[in-house]
């Protein structure tokens, strides 16, 4: 993904300064899309699965619920899949199916 805009505002009195970056999430979107439709890529453990989605790396580091799931993770793993269940409702297009819909047999 490429940054199209950094903003960075600096707080005159305690000079503490923060960077807001916008993503161009389309490209990221539209290569999961290629490799879903796609008949040779996305493949998983040597064709056993294929990849159906696939949240960015860098939004692990910017968005303050992923931020908190990478935190709960391996400690919490409740809190972690309620954090989680809660940012894709939120955020559809990284999702592939409905939120707790599909249940093993």
């Amino acid at each position: 993904m490429s940054i199209l805009h950094t903003d960075v505002e600096v707080d005159p009195k305690t000079h503490e300064f923060r960077i807001k970056h916008t993503w161009d999430e389309y490209a990221c979107l539209k290569a999961c899309y290629e490799e879903r439709m796609s008949g040779n890529q996305g493949w998983l453990h040597n064709g056993k699965a294929k990849k159906l989605a696939m949240i960015p790396r860098e939004l692990f580091s910017t968005d303050i619920e992923l931020k908190r799931y990478m935190q709960l993770r391996g400690v919490d793993n409740v809190e972690a899949k309620k954090i989680m269940d809660r940012w894709l409702m939120k955020h559809p297009e990284y999702r592939t199916s409905s939120i707790g819909g599909r249940k093993e047999v």
